[in-house]
């Protein structure tokens, strides 16, 4: 069933990375590596579940087998428990506003020959996931285990979906189509590449590793837009940017760099909106973006040959590379 899937499900998806990605010059050839990023469009299949007779059902579940044991989680794959999922609220609610909102016929294979081509090139041995698109129940987008990506697309919408109004301004501005790649990527290279710190975790590693991971998907994405990679408006980055050597000496005078305390390093650099650790006004994510600026300086001034080098925990956790990037934001 799935290799069956008609076009229109297809386009239904290339339009949402179609409107959250630029465009990357002429086309070019869709090599056999590059048609490996493609999305299965299991929500669309399984919207239909309700009505299958038991043989289609039967080949649905085989057919997913890979997907349901991690959709569903603690519950045994069965059909009442995949009947369940399909008649839940979040499939009935969302399904029809996923096909409502994106519903062109518009062609991304350029833009996806783009990125799998960068990818290839800087990191030849990262094994990409198979994507699917889901309808998440669950409060996170994307959910990964060792080979399968689920993409919660219900979570794409656009930050005036009227659904997600119970959410913070901060989470709903990163509900965009805009945003999805970015969550991708990041997803597969945090997945393949996760922070192992060292016996003395500091801030500054954490820092270091979540600039390394902005740093390396701008490496590999075309139309890389640091405002998005962030979770920022425009007027946000033009706000940290004309800050950051304050946002640099407060993070010195309050000794806040090397400090082995677990939550420091959160509130530095997980979502919030704002970075309450070092002021009300600055924005949340604070210490990602400095992390994000040293690792940049530091490829300015050392022979760095791609993203497997900074992503490596001798980078991040050495206090060399600080001393390295010669960073010294004015």
């Amino acid at each position: 069933m799935t290799d069956n899937i008609d076009i229109l499900h297809r386009n239904l998806f290339i339009t949402i990375l179609l409107m959250a990605l630029c465009s990357c010059g002429g086309r070019r050839p869709v090599s056999p590596d590059d048609s490996k990023a493609t999305v299965t469009r299991f929500d669309l299949d399984v919207f239909r579940y309700p009505d299958m007779d038991s043989a289609a059902r039967n080949a649905f579940r085989d057919s997913y087998a890979r997907v349901l044991p991690v959709l569903l989680m603690d519950t045994a794959v069965s059909d009442s428990a995949v009947n369940a999922y399909a008649n839940s609220r979040a499939v009935k609610v969302f399904t029809p506003d996923i096909m409502s909102r994106y519903d062109s016929h518009d062609s991304v294979e350029k833009v996806l020959g783009a990125i799998m081509a960068a990818k290839h090139r800087l990191m030849p041995e990262l094994q990409w996931p198979r994507m699917y698109g889901i309808v998440s129940p669950y409060n996170q987008s994307i959910i990964m285990t060792d080979s399968i990506m689920l993409i919660g697309l219900n979570h794409y919408l656009g930050a005036d979906y009227e659904g997600y109004g119970y959410f913070d301004s901060y989470l709903r501005h990163i509900k965009t189509a805009r945003h999805m790649p970015y969550h991708i990527v990041e997803a597969v290279l945090a997945g393949s590449h996760p922070f192992i710190p060292d016996e003395k975790q500091t801030a500054l590693s954490r820092m270091l590793y979540e600039g390394a991971l902005l740093k390396s998907i701008e490496m590999i994405m075309p139309g890389f837009n640091l405002a998005d990679a962030l979770g920022y408006d425009s007027a946000q980055l033009d706000l940290i940017k004309s800050h950051e050597a304050d946002i640099w000496n407060t993070l010195i005078a309050k000794r806040l760099l090397f400090s082995t305390v677990a939550t420091v390093a959160d509130r530095l650099v997980n979502p919030a909106p704002y970075t309450s650790i070092i002021g009300p006004e600055v924005p949340g994510r604070a210490g990602r973006y400095i992390g994000y600026r040293i690792v940049d300086s530091y490829l300015r001034h050392n022979d760095v040959t791609g993203p497997q080098d900074i992503l490596s925990s001798d980078f991040y956790n050495s206090r060399n590379t600080l001393v390295k990037s010669e960073y010294s934001p004015r």
